[in-house]
């Protein structure tokens, strides 16, 4: 995966959420989610954790570290956002050298069901650094007859994707789930990850599609 220092990664993230305006084509119907974290260590058998559960009526949410709860300081910084304009994680963890550490995860999926009134480009990135276990990021797309598409599939494929998708209902969802995990107490490298999906216009790609079927028979070409 592309490396991506802590200082890159919040310059890329607020310019994501500066810089993007919401579509107007693009309407939030319901989102939810969670993000769990857990810092597992020795001897305890109870890792120290920090989460958070999105389960508010409103259908778009913007949350940091500092809403998350639990049996630690929720300390490490980490944010989800979904509005008419992208559904985004990011999650960190940093160095830990105090010998007693056994590992650390995000278990994170965050979810936006959207009402496209006309085409609209859907593009997906994701960017990740830190000595992982398990490496999970992926964004999926339901289209509106319950199939689903994985844009950036396995890690260590491309980073970047984007789709064309023309109007209906689509549940875009962000699965992140990183790992690192030894039987005995380590150091545990940190970790940055990065996952995006961002709805923009279309224009002036000519709107040549006119079902999303025609649309998903051309993806799978």
């Amino acid at each position: 995966m592309k490396k991506l220092t802590l200082t890159m990664l919040l310059v890329v993230t607020i310019g994501l959420w500066g810089n993007a305006a919401a579509w107007e084509e693009v309407v939030v119907l319901y989102s939810g989610g969670h993000v769990y974290e857990d810092i597992y260590g020795y001897p305890s058998p109870v890792p120290q954790g920090c989460y958070w559960e999105y389960l508010d009526s409103n259908p778009h949410f913007d949350a940091t570290n500092e809403d998350g709860q639990g049996n630690t300081e929720c300390a490490d910084f980490w944010m989800a956002h979904c509005d008419d304009d992208s559904l985004v994680f990011v999650g960190t963890w940093p160095r830990n050298e105090d010998h007693y550490t056994l590992g650390a995860s995000y278990d994170t999926e965050l979810t936006c069901t959207v009402t496209l009134t006309g085409n609209s480009w859907l593009k997906a990135s994701r960017q990740v650094q830190g000595n992982l276990t398990t490496d999970i990021h992926q964004v999926v797309v339901e289209y509106p007859d319950g199939s689903q598409v994985d844009l950036l599939g396995e890690v260590g494929e491309p980073d970047q994707a984007q789709i064309m998708l023309v109007a209906g209902t689509y549940t875009v969802r962000l699965v992140a789930y990183a790992y690192q995990y030894s039987p005995y107490p380590q150091d545990v490298d940190p970790y940055e990850g990065y996952l995006a999906a961002k709805w923009e216009d279309p224009s002036p790609v000519s709107n040549r599609v006119t079902t999303w079927g025609a649309l998903k028979s051309c993806y799978r070409q």
